[in-house]
């Protein structure tokens, strides 16, 4: 196969993400389950950028070609898109936008580890400045939003006071850093297969 054809994603690269988009999608929900309890809201964001790490470093270093991480974001944006509702219409709209963001940060140069940490870091802000969009910056549409989901009146107290730039500040301050330690965490579990791949 010459190096044209290889920089072209193949049936079997596409099958690859397939999965892979998959399983980012199991690890967010599983992740969401951080929305059950108000005292453990605000870390959802940090937790979803935490889990989506080793999905997302797999996938970019074993498929370095273009295009990769937006067929990566397919499943989770169709699944805010579709199963959702009119907030994961919001959502999905973020998702799409941080995943082209972060496509085009790694651009051509896909075998450099600091590319790969930045675009995954803009990639993971999907959550924390997307999905708690409307909480900080529409805060009484989005809780009469929750309330009509059947959200609780303490828990939606809580959302309310907690509702301000400085507690966004801090999600989306702790979600760069929960996607920091999961890439560095995932470069660990990675390592030979990095360096074969000349990343590392």
């Amino acid at each position: 196969m010459n190096s044209k054809n290889s920089n072209k994603l193949q049936i079997k690269d596409y099958i690859n993400i397939g999965i892979f988009s998959a399983i980012l999608m199991v690890l967010y929900l599983v992740a969401a389950m951080t929305n059950v309890t108000p005292i453990t809201y605000l870390i959802y964001s940090p937790a979803t950028a935490f889990v989506g790490a080793i999905p997302y470093l797999f996938i970019t270093t074993k498929i370095p070609k273009k295009g990769t991480v937006l067929l990566f974001a397919v499943v989770p944006f169709l699944y805010f898109l579709l199963l959702a509702g009119t907030e994961g219409m919001i959502v999905a709209a973020f998702f799409a936008v941080f995943a082209i963001l972060a496509e085009l940060i790694l651009g051509n140069d896909r075998k450099n580890f600091k590319r790969i940490t930045i675009s995954y870091i803009v990639f993971a802000m999907w959550n924390a400045i997307g999905g708690q969009f409307r909480l900080f910056a529409t805060t009484e549409s989005y809780l009469e939003y929750a309330k009509n989901l059947g959200l609780s009146e303490v828990y939606i107290d809580f959302l309310r006071s907690q509702a301000n730039y400085f507690t966004w500040a801090i999600v989306i301050v702790g979600s760069i850093v929960a996607a920091v330690v999961g890439i560095y965490l995932s470069r660990l579990i990675f390592k030979k297969h990095l360096i074969k791949a000349g990343i590392l």
